[in-house]
């Protein structure tokens, strides 16, 4: 048996700075384990609706298989709706972009996103953009073999984890989704986040630190007295 998060490794930024890279990591599913300890699941298309501020664009939300198409990720955390690349082929593409969303809820960093990515093909890949639309990484669908578009098997529907680097954490902005034939589907999107600090708690902050540096300053003094 496979470990739950078996190292695929994929060094998706090619950097030999360690702040620089996006490390790939999967888990089999059908079902899903979801979401990694400290992500919020943000989309789950639940009622084919996204929080406010989170722009998709290309594709469609989806709630049943259609053959040829597209078809549902095999039993995915949230289940129900889903989302997928539509017609046009080659090169049909989804884009979501997390900007505003990020920016309206004070966020800095994102330092991890995972996404259930169904019945993977080798000609899909996903992409992780900043805010100017340059490509951070490239995830291929062939990097999780045997990505044969299987709907129902365990390999080849997956919970697939991007940590992101230091650069990476405070750039990342949109994720765009590219499949050169029918389908790239996917669900449940989540993201762990890091919110910028108030001004008022950096101000707090910013005075203790202050007071502990005035009594430090005392403590030194009076040691000197004694000695």
């Amino acid at each position: 048996m496979r470990s739950l998060f078996a190292s695929v490794a994929l060094l998706a930024a090619v950097s030999s700075s360690a702040a620089a890279q996006i490390t790939v990591t999967s888990s089999n599913g059908a079902p899903d384990p979801g979401p990694l300890a400290g992500q919020t699941n943000l989309l789950n298309f639940t009622g084919c609706t996204t929080p406010t501020g989170i722009v998709i664009t290309g594709g469609a939300c989806k709630t049943t298989s259609s053959s040829g198409n597209w078809a549902q990720p095999a039993r995915s955390f949230s289940g129900g709706a889903f989302y997928t690349t539509t017609s046009p082929y080659p090169s049909s593409t989804v884009v979501i972009d997390f900007s505003t969303w990020l920016s309206t809820n004070a966020v800095s960093t994102v330092s991890s996103l995972s996404l259930y990515w169904g019945s993977i093909d080798s000609y899909q890949r996903l992409e992780v953009l900043d805010g100017s639309n340059n490509v951070l990484a490239t995830i291929q669908g062939s990097s999780f073999p045997p990505a044969n578009g299987d709907q129902s098997g365990q390999t080849t529907n997956r919970r697939v984890n991007l940590a992101f680097g230091t650069s990476q954490a405070a750039s990342f902005r949109k994720l765009r989704f590219v499949s050169n034939q029918a389908a790239f589907e996917f669900d449940d999107v989540a993201l762990a986040t890091s919110v910028v600090p108030e001004p008022a708690t950096v101000s707090l902050l910013a005075g203790a630190l202050g007071l502990l540096g005035v009594f430090a300053g005392r403590r030194k003094r009076n040691a000197n007295r004694v000695a």
